[in-house]
């Protein structure tokens, strides 16, 4: 089974791609650089600008085509343009499999794992009956070979009159110092000699020690900057 990610938006949208591919890659699929080669497709949206969502849609409306191609085909649209749109996209395109908000991505591969997991069982019949998954050049998520993101904190708590984020990415939640530093030194170790901290208002990550001591952002850089192989740290 052949998977192709499609992002569309920033760099938080990048990394996002880069999580809900792992589900299907963990289930053996292998990652495509064309459309037409994959069994399953995953839209990544944006919704900042209108543009952006216009974009989305017309893609979303022309892989109808991909989709009657071969029926068994899965397409997965996601990120903040179906975080506020919702159930309207599966009205709209009834070709779409499966959508899944922005603020859901957390809990994603269990909606994956409940909504198609049937499906895929019914298709792989075994895990054997998948290639081999395989690496892509560039991991999903990362901007280069040697770039890795790793999201911090997603969501803004600001209410600035023209931004959407707060209302499709939530309230700011915050990642563990522990899981921050463990990706980190599992993305050096895949080769990342640069890491690139991400979040909607990423400086404002903050966590508290099993002791009771208050961690503020300038932890996290130094940690992550002290992991080995790691030449440079960015946000």
């Amino acid at each position: 089974m052949r998977l192709h990610v499609i992002t569309l938006g920033c760099q938080m949208s990048v990394a996002d791609g880069g999580e809900m591919a792992q589900p299907l890659l963990s289930r053996g699929f292998r990652s495509v650089a064309s459309p037409e080669d994959a069994d399953a497709i995953v839209v990544n949206t944006c919704t900042v600008r209108q543009h952006a969502e216009d974009k989305a849609l017309s893609l979303i409306g022309r892989l109808k085509t991909w989709k009657d191609a071969d029926r068994e085909r899965v397409l997965i649209v996601a990120g903040c343009a179906a975080e506020r749109l919702g159930g309207w996209l599966s009205t709209r395109f009834p070709h779409v499999d499966l959508v899944v908000g922005a603020k859901s991505i957390a809990d994603y591969p269990r909606i994956v794992a409940a909504a198609l997991g049937r499906r895929f069982d019914h298709l792989a019949r075994t895990r054997g009956a998948f290639a081999a998954p395989q690496a892509p050049s560039v991991p999903f998520g990362w901007s280069s070979p040697v770039v890795a993101s790793l999201t911090i904190m997603r969501g803004c708590n600001y209410s600035c009159a023209y931004c959407i984020v707060p209302m499709v990415r939530g309230r700011q939640s915050y990642r563990s110092p522990e899981a921050v530093l463990a990706e980190a030194r599992a993305a050096a170790a895949a080769g990342a000699r640069e890491i690139l901290l991400l979040g909607q208002t990423v400086n404002s990550w903050h966590a508290c020690t099993s002791r009771g001591r208050e961690l503020r952002f300038a932890d996290p850089l130094r940690d992550v900057s002290a992991v080995p192989g790691v030449a440079r740290v960015r946000f």
